[in-house]
């Protein structure tokens, strides 16, 4: 038996998948959103290293002391996408565990 459709996309779909996906990732980059995420995983991380962050710092103000500003949402982006895959041994994570290390030596 034969089914009256075909299994296969119309190429029209294709064309309007393909558009709605073009859309997507031209989209501007939410950059507090993506900070909050970065933020929230570097203070996971950072505990469970068993470093203390200091009470007057914000993780946010930490995190753009590490990455700098230049091109924040690219840096962003790869540490995020990093601290998923790495857990505590992203290097966005040993970079601030260092921070904190050298601020413990200089105090």
């Amino acid at each position: 038996m034969e089914s009256g459709g075909s299994s296969f996309p119309s190429s029209s779909n294709f064309y309007y998948d393909s558009e709605i996906q073009s859309d997507a990732e031209s989209a501007p980059i939410d950059i507090e959103h993506l900070l909050n995420q970065v933020s929230a995983e570097c203070t996971r991380c950072v505990v469970q290293a068993g470093k203390h962050i200091p009470p007057q710092w914000d993780m946010h103000d930490i995190v753009r002391t590490v990455v700098g500003d230049e091109d924040l949402p690219g840096f962003l982006t790869d540490a995020y996408y990093d601290i998923m895959i790495c857990g505590s041994r992203a290097w966005l994570c040993e970079d601030i565990c260092k921070f904190f290390d050298l601020i413990n030596y200089v105090f």
